[in-house]
């Protein structure tokens, strides 16, 4: 078992009734985690424990010990979730079998299995168990390697020499007593670091993460862009926060596009709705029309319509009314 120092918040069921354990076991382990579900093996004496380790803004660490018992993400915990992680979970007793889709995988001690807290998945413990389990946020992971806000399509399971010294490491991590956590502040925080690179180099030419997540996001960005480009206050940081991906994956999504990043993307817009305008209602002040368009002042609008269309807004509408093109 996992010898863990005393001082740690936990929370155990070995004080509650046969009644209560397991109930109280399941809110207990989805606040630990993530949301989840949990069910005993039938025929059995339930217990439970669960042990914070760490918690800083980079990394979460808590060790779990349960008697036999299946655990499942299904899309409902997804949607309830507030915040993503990618979490490892290192096997310290007992076995664990993993199911995803159509693949099985039994995880012994010394396992060291990755997972995006999208992935809907399903474990079966049939022994009793106790794992580490450490939380990163899934946007430091994957500006860490690279990839975005894609999603990883399935678990990684890691029993090589490479997991062995991630997990070493994160277990010596996981055993740092509380009163040293503030000055090996550093070294709890190359954890993550370390869990990111790990994972890159597990990945190396597997393609396991999926290109579709990028169409869906780049789709829920333009949307949003549609729906909210007549609001002058709308900014790169609020369209990235309200479609919950980084600033960093925002560029990357629309950096391709000619209109040269976001700023541009939400201009052209901007201009495309102005040209409909100074067609469809010839006699409305262009002062208004850039107002009704989303651009803060009239001197604003003239610089970016010019810089789109080549030509003033006043030009485009004489244009319009003589049936140029």
């Amino acid at each position: 078992m996992l010898e863990l120092p005393d001082g740690r918040p936990q929370f155990s069921t070995s004080q509650l009734s046969a009644s209560e354990a397991f109930e109280a076991w399941a809110s207990a382990i989805s606040a630990a985690l993530i949301p989840i579900s949990t069910e005993p093996y039938s025929g059995t004496e339930f217990f439970g424990e669960a042990t914070g380790l760490i918690d800083r803004p980079d990394v979460r660490m808590s060790a779990i010990t349960a008697s036999p018992s299946t655990m499942w993400r299904a899309d409902h915990h997804i949607g309830a979730s507030s915040e993503q992680y990618i979490t490892a979970n290192i096997v310290v007793d007992g076995i664990m079998r993993l199911r995803y889709g159509d693949d099985r995988s039994e995880l012994r001690p010394g396992s060291l299995i990755v997972i995006d807290s999208l992935n809907r998945i399903h474990v079966d413990a049939p022994t009793p168990h106790s794992f580490l389990t450490v939380m990163v946020p899934r946007e430091h992971i994957a500006e860490s390697i690279g990839v975005g806000d894609r999603a990883m399509v399935e678990p990684l399971v890691l029993t090589d020499e490479l997991a062995r010294l991630t997990s070493g490491y994160l277990c010596d991590v996981a055993m740092l007593a509380p009163s040293e956590h503030h000055r090996a502040a550093k070294v709890i925080d190359a954890a993550a670091d370390l869990l990111a690179q790990s994972i890159s180099i597990a990945l190396g030419e597997r393609d396991i993460l999926d290109p579709a997540s990028d169409v869906v996001a780049r789709r829920r960005v333009l949307d949003y862009v549609h729906a909210n480009f007549r609001d002058p206050e709308l900014t790169i940081e609020r369209l990235a926060h309200d479609c919950h991906i980084s600033k960093r994956t925002l560029y990357r999504l629309v950096g391709s596009e000619q209109v040269s990043g976001p700023s541009g993307l939400l201009r052209s817009v901007r201009v495309d709705h102005a040209c409909r305008l100074l067609r469809s209602a010839p006699t409305v002040d262009i002062a208004a029309i850039a107002c009704a368009c989303g651009f803060g002042s009239a001197r604003q609008f003239y610089r970016a319509f010019h810089s789109h269309m080549q030509m003033t807004p006043g030009e485009y509408r004489a244009s319009a009314a003589a049936g140029r093109p």
